[in-house]
């Protein structure tokens, strides 16, 4: 995956502007400097200008090992 990052554009946090399947968050008004303007995976645009433009089944899920024996 590739990830354009802007480090000058300002950036509040919302939940109206996030991709997110809930109605709050802990970061909500929270202003930060920085924002990902385009994600590209397996070289197609998934996220371009704060939209998903990916579909089902693009992604593939990967199984990750313990990250602590307890």
């Amino acid at each position: 995956d590739i990830v354009i990052f802007n480090p000058d554009t300002e950036h509040t946090f919302g939940v109206e502007a996030e991709h997110m399947n809930v109605d709050y968050s802990s970061y909500e008004g929270v202003k930060v400097k920085g924002k990902v303007e385009t994600v590209l995976s397996r070289g197609k645009v998934v996220i371009q200008n704060g939209e998903h433009q990916g579909k089902a089944g693009d992604g593939q899920f990967l199984k990750r090992g313990e990250c602590v024996k307890v």
